[in-house]
């Protein structure tokens, strides 16, 4: 059987050096000099029965079929507009999008506090997917202009919730209140190399929703949801 990385691993590369996520684990970590040699040999095709075997025993590997989606969940698009920087974006909230805002804020961060990271994301997606589902076909190729007045309405709204600003919290509560209005957004988890920090960020294609341009452009993308 075929040897793959697991999927849910991911790495990228950072200032030369190789950064992963364990999304089971929900943490990030570097490997050994040696064990990062055996593993970027493997990427390049050219690993050894013995340095492919020690791969296998650090858990980096495992033997079956790659899940056939795995290739989406790694990389995402350059990011070359803000929404924030966008001259129409201009923080409004009704009533009822400040209650929605709270609400999902709140779901957010009590499932982070109680659930394992891995389901979090997982639900993330189901809920996502089953209401792309929902969209009509006339509907699907919507503009810039909806993504980019619902998350003004969310941004506006956030200070109502009485939880401390977080970026995982935020971003999947905007991914959550986005899907609401049948406007599919995609999580990327990213990192810097030294200092190593961790950030993430809502996007559609190459428009980051959350984050300024200049800031998501200073890390580099690990994973995808």
């Amino acid at each position: 059987m075929a040897l793959h990385l697991r999927s849910d691993l991911s790495h990228c590369q950072v200032d030369g050096k190789l950064v992963f996520l364990d999304v089971g684990k929900d943490h990030y970590f570097r490997l050994s000099e040696a064990l990062e040699r055996r593993f970027l040999a493997y990427l390049r095709d050219d690993c050894s029965a013995a340095d492919t075997a020690r791969l296998v025993d650090a858990g980096l590997l495992i033997v079956g079929e790659a899940p056939a989606s795995s290739e989406l969940k790694y990389s995402a698009s350059p990011v070359r507009r803000s929404a924030m920087e966008q001259a129409q974006f201009v923080l409004r909230a009704t009533v009822l999008e400040r209650l929605d805002t709270v609400r999902t804020v709140t779901i957010s961060q009590l499932a982070l506090k109680t659930q394992p990271f891995a389901y979090v994301l997982s639900a993330l997606e189901v809920e996502r997917e089953r209401r792309m589902v929902l969209i009509p076909a006339s509907q699907q190729n919507r503009d810039d202009e909806a993504y980019i007045k619902a998350t003004a309405a969310f941004l506006a709204a956030r200070p109502y919730a009485p939880i401390e600003t977080r970026c995982l919290v935020d971003s999947i509560a905007l991914i959550r209140f986005l899907a609401k209005r049948r406007l599919p957004a995609d999580l990327v988890f990213a990192v810097t190399g030294t200092p190593f920090s961790a950030h993430c960020w809502v996007q559609v294609g190459d428009l980051v929703l959350n984050e300024t341009l200049g800031n998501t452009q200073a890390h580099t993308p690990i994973r995808v949801v």
